[in-house]
């Protein structure tokens, strides 16, 4: 794989990585991905670190046309403090959540318009 095309990978998944450790974790401010390591299996590794903070490193597996769901290699003292649960939802699942939250929501509001936002 060319070095663009993993450049281009890496910008594409971001915000998958972001929304992961978001998800996950508290103190998340900002996300920064410095670079990409082939790995012996094919695949490779997308490097940056959390916070502006290059102490709080993160490394993210990934393949070209597959899209990122869990992110490794977090410092382990942030994990300690900041992880929110030990249930590691992938970001497919993140969103799937998020798909019948904005369902319900989107519902509720539907209802308001038409009923009210009274109850009997």
């Amino acid at each position: 794989m060319e070095e663009s095309e993993m450049n281009y990978y890496m910008k594409e998944q971001k915000p998958r990585i972001e929304k992961f450790l978001k998800y996950h974790y508290n103190n998340i401010d900002s996300v920064t991905l410095t670079g990409t390591q082939k790995n012996p299996m094919g695949g490779f590794f997308i490097q940056g670190y959390i916070n502006g903070d290059e102490n709080l490193s993160i490394s993210v597996q990934g393949e070209v046309g597959t899209n990122i769901e869990y992110v490794d290699g977090l410092n382990i003292d942030f994990d300690k403090k900041n992880n929110k649960s030990n249930n590691n939802k992938s970001v497919s699942e993140i969103e799937a959540e998020e798909k019948t939250t904005m369902s319900s929501s989107a519902r509720m509001s539907l209802w308001k318009e038409k009923y009210g936002s009274k109850t009997t």
